[in-house]
């Protein structure tokens, strides 16, 4: 796809290309790329990271590759980004100069049906800053079991590590509003593409 806004006070141009491959009924392998052209100090400009080319202009790139697997009972999510300092898509949930990668996993007893008897499940989270070294860990896993429609036990850990980074107070690691998890993650689900 081709986006092109010609507003003279925040000109904007993306362009991006993705591609799913079928490895069998239930396992696909896809992968996106994108490149984004904005002016710095614009509306749209990625102004607080990034560093504008002689002619004021941000040029930045993404990409993202993921793995995933839906059966009858269990399904799997694994996936790997990057973006490099100047990538600036407002509409993107990466922000320029990151690293993330994630994974989730369920299990459940019952075919086709993780909301009754036994679902254990499992994800895993990193984002890193790469200009400044910030970053974050989460791991979380857990078990339900639902004996009946209205009856839910669910038990599980949650894990987080983070590492402020090298900037001053506020220039750290910071994700996007909207992208707010539980227990105060900042996590992007399987929906959320660059």
């Amino acid at each position: 796809s081709v986006v092109k806004d010609e507003n003279p006070l925040a000109p904007f141009e993306l362009s991006s290309a993705n591609a799913t491959l079928r490895l069998g009924e239930s396992t696909w392998l896809s992968g996106e790329d994108a490149h984004t052209r904005s002016v710095f100090g614009s509306a749209t400009g990625n102004s607080h990271r990034a560093q504008p080319t002689e002619d004021g202009h941000l040029r930045g790139d993404a990409w993202r590759a993921e793995l995933g697997y839906r059966g009858a009972r269990a399904t799997l999510l694994a996936w790997h980004g990057e973006s490099s300092e100047d990538f600036d898509n407002p509409a993107s949930s990466f922000v320029g100069g990151r690293a993330q990668a994630g994974v989730d996993a369920l299990l459940t007893s019952v075919p086709g049906k993780a909301d009754l008897g036994w679902t254990f499940y499992g994800q895993g989270r990193y984002i890193e800053d790469e200009r400044n070294g910030a970053s974050r860990v989460q791991a979380e896993a857990g078990v339900r079991f639902t004996p009946a429609d209205k009856l839910a036990l669910e038990a599980g850990a949650n894990h987080v590590s983070e590492h402020a980074g090298t900037e001053r107070l506020g220039e750290g690691l910071s994700v996007p509003t909207g992208l707010a998890a539980p227990f105060g993650i900042g996590a992007l689900s399987d929906s959320q593409r660059i």
